[in-house]
């Protein structure tokens, strides 16, 4: 229900910042009213493999970058988890620089 009430706020004024919230739901409900701001499981990034953070991460950026805009934000949830192993890190680095061009 959160999601319906941003879009009462003046279109293009907030970047909506989502923790736990579906971001592809969100984007199909906010369209373009928003810039969204969002990330990928903190699991991923500490447990999964390079190649599974890539995809996941591109997966992602192709799903919810247009048509309002869309800002990585690491994890969905607390940003870039200490415990992230590097390779996962640059895997979504690699994955931010080839998908997340618009």
């Amino acid at each position: 229900p959160h999601l319906e009430t941003i879009l009462e706020v003046p279109k293009g004024s907030i970047i909506a910042h989502f923790e736990r919230t579906d971001l592809r739901k969100a984007r199909e409900i906010l369209g373009d009213h928003v810039i969204l701001m969002g990330g990928i499981s903190p699991a991923h990034f500490i447990h999964g493999t390079p190649r599974k953070v890539y995809d996941e991460v591109c997966k992602l950026l192709n799903d919810v970058k247009e048509p309002g805009g869309f800002i990585f934000a690491g994890s969905s949830v607390a940003g870039i988890p200490d415990e992230t192993r590097p390779e996962n890190l640059r895997a979504a680095i690699d994955a931010v620089k080839k998908c997340g061009k618009y």
